[in-house]
């Protein structure tokens, strides 16, 4: 009965062990792909998201009619306001559009061309204004300041969001352009066969390493699509999406 007991813990911790292998092998691969692949769009797509963000709340605190307009509206709906009230708006945001807009964004990437994922920097207004709107709720610098800064660590999970997303539709492009670009009877293939009549060596050879060569770049656009990479990228952004938003929220 041990002997069957201690069978049974050796192999529930081979398999344990093997499936905290098989995630920290997974996790390395990430990283490996983000530093390769989306590193760099990140950063840029980041620093444009905070560029639009911080343009946008300027323009709205230095605008004294939209404050009044706003200061209005926020008392005339913030009667009933409460703690418990406030969090289940935070928690209920997060779940119904912040999550989604993470998996939109990476997921609108299998559309080729179109580059959809970039329309993803737009959110950097929406969430100016969300942060102006707790500055005027409180008229405290100490709120806009919290809720800059979460707005800022949400710009971080959004703009990993869209890297992703681009990497996703040019990979798509890829895949596009091969599936759609198999063999077709063409111009190359007429001199072909009228080199081989003629028994031209010499221009056969030349047509048939340029054959060669469109080949070659045709299967070039074979590529596979790294989704467990896109998964993680997807669980990584709404990690950091929801610190900034419970943050914003203070």
């Amino acid at each position: 009965m041990e002997e069957r007991i201690n069978g049974s813990m050796k192999k529930n911790k081979r398999v344990v062990n093997n499936n905290s292998k098989k995630s920290s092998s997974a996790i390395k691969k990430y990283f490996a792909f983000y530093k390769e692949s989306i590193m760099r769009k990140h950063i840029i797509f980041y620093v444009l998201s905070m560029l639009i963000f911080f343009i946008f709340i300027s323009m709205l605190i230095s605008n004294t009619d939209i404050k009044n307009s706003v200061k209005s509206v926020l008392e005339a709906s913030m009667e009933n306001d409460d703690f418990f009230t406030n969090a289940t708006l935070t928690f209920k945001s997060i779940f119904t559009q912040k999550i989604p807009l993470c998996a939109i964004v990476i997921f609108a990437g299998i559309t080729p061309y179109a580059h959809i994922p970039v329309l993803g920097v737009a959110y950097s207004i929406i969430l100016a204004i969300s942060a102006y709107t707790c500055f005027v709720s409180t008229d405290s610098s100490f709120t806009l300041i919290l809720a800059c800064i979460g707005c800022i660590i949400q710009m971080f999970g959004i703009s990993l969001d869209i890297a992703t997303g681009v990497h996703y539709c040019k990979l798509s492009t890829k895949k596009y352009k091969y599936n759609n670009g198999g063999y077709k009877f063409g111009l190359n293939d007429i001199k072909k066969q009228l080199y081989e009549t003629r028994k031209d060596e010499k221009k056969l050879k030349e047509i048939e390493k340029k054959m060669e060569m469109e080949n070659k770049k045709l299967e070039e656009l074979n590529v596979k699509v790294p989704y467990i990479n896109y998964v993680i990228s997807f669980f990584i952004s709404v990690l950091i999406v929801i610190i900034g938003t419970i943050i914003s929220s203070f």
